[in-house]
């Protein structure tokens, strides 16, 4: 087992790159500088194996010293349409995008292991695979997608991803075996009705009658008719209607999120909103558009490898430091393409610090880390390459 102390050497390297790509943000498939850094770094390391996968993606290729596994390793490198609320040195220079996600401390992180990986490269057993992938926030279908029909990685036998969260205390990891993350489906709906003045109701149809009971249907249909022990979200988060108080609108509009772990329930519950919207608005006389996409898949750890990251994160850590958690996460990650076609796991790994004041949430403007937490994630990724047979 490789010790923190035998990568103390990397912390500065790893902090120092953070806190570069933290100051140059760059959102969803607009990473051009971002992964040409990458790929400068990969390049001073001695890796040569360097492919794009596509205009902002890359897999490099890091050879062992012989034939055994094929180890893929994921890093997002996106930003957020998000402006930066900190008071830091490397705060974002591009206004109204922010690494607010973690995905600088990802790239940092894996580039750090990179540079471990290839100068101790006779010690891997079989091959590493490094993955920067664009565009995990979107948009959709996200860049996870796009590196899998590359078929840059059809040869991978595991793929292993690490998350960095300020919703868990530092250097703390979580993960699940099996359902692990949502996914996070959005609907809109439009309801259309006939447009008519206030005072006369009667002559006209209105849409926002019909659009509340559709938002007040839908929203029973987690308690009434999803068993208790299947996790699931339907939220609507959006409403638009109307341009004066005394006109009643021709349209209505409203939308949200739908989160399922599983396909049955994901398409069970598409097929009664629809429903519920076709009929109330049936009884309504009005008509409707309805629009339902379909996010990114349900994240399925796979048994065998995670209970080897959690055997990993265990020894290294300490017991007490690794949460194995009862429910799934409800957000969403394209990271589950890749378990739709290779065994592998994601975990999360904590990041905040309350004493420093590192508490705000994964997508908020004030989003910042606790950076000894990047060490943590080297030392995990290298001992998940490094022990695995």
């Amino acid at each position: 087992m490789i010790t923190r102390d035998q990568i103390k050497h990397l912390e500065d390297y790893v902090i120092k790159i953070r806190r570069h790509f933290h100051m140059h943000p760059e959102p969803g498939f607009q990473e051009f500088k971002t992964i040409k850094k990458v790929q400068k770094e990969l390049e001073s390391f001695g890796i040569t194996d360097i492919k794009y996968a596509c205009k902002t993606g890359i897999v490099a290729r890091i050879k062992g010293k012989d034939n055994g596994n094929i180890i893929g390793l994921r890093a997002d490198i996106d930003a957020l349409m998000l402006t930066e609320e900190n008071n830091v040195p490397y705060c974002s220079v591009n206004e109204g995008v922010m690494h607010a996600c973690g995905h600088d401390a990802h790239t940092a992180m894996l580039l750090a292991s990179a540079k471990y990986l290839q100068d101790n490269r006779n010690e891997i057993n079989g091959e590493v695979v490094l993955i920067f992938q664009p565009a995990e926030e979107g948009p959709f279908p996200g860049g996870a997608t796009k590196i899998i029909e590359s078929g840059l990685i059809d040869d991978l036998d595991v793929i292993f991803g690490l998350h960095i969260t300020t919703g868990e205390d530092l250097n703390i990891v979580n993960t699940k075996v099996g359902s692990f993350m949502a996914a996070p489906d959005e609907f809109t709906i439009t309801i259309t009705g006939e447009g008519t003045h206030a005072s006369a109701p009667s002559t006209g149809k209105d849409p926002i009658i019909p659009l509340c009971e559709i938002v007040l249907a839908i929203q029973n249909l987690i308690p009434k008719e999803i068993p208790a022990t299947t996790p699931a979200v339907i939220q609507t988060t959006l409403i638009t209607t109307g341009s004066a108080h005394n006109i009643i609108p021709e349209t209505a509009t409203f939308g949200g999120t739908v989160r399922t772990i599983d396909q049955n329930t994901r398409i069970y519950l598409k097929t009664r909103i629809e429903e519920i919207t076709k009929h109330i608005s049936l009884a309504h006389r009005v008509t409707y558009n309805f629009n339902y996409e379909f996010g990114y898949d349900p994240l399925i750890n796979n048994k065998e490898i995670t209970e080897y990251t959690i055997k990993q994160a265990k020894d290294i850590l300490g017991r007490e430091n690794v949460k194995l958690l009862d429910n799934p996460i409800m957000g969403g990650e394209d990271f589950s393409f890749y378990l739709n076609n290779v065994k592998g796991s994601f975990s999360f790994i904590g990041a905040r610090n309350i004493e420093k004041g590192l508490i705000h949430y994964n997508h908020s403007p004030k989003f910042d880390i606790d950076e000894d937490a990047l060490l943590t994630g080297v030392l995990l990724t290298i001992n998940n390459v490094l022990n695995y047979k």
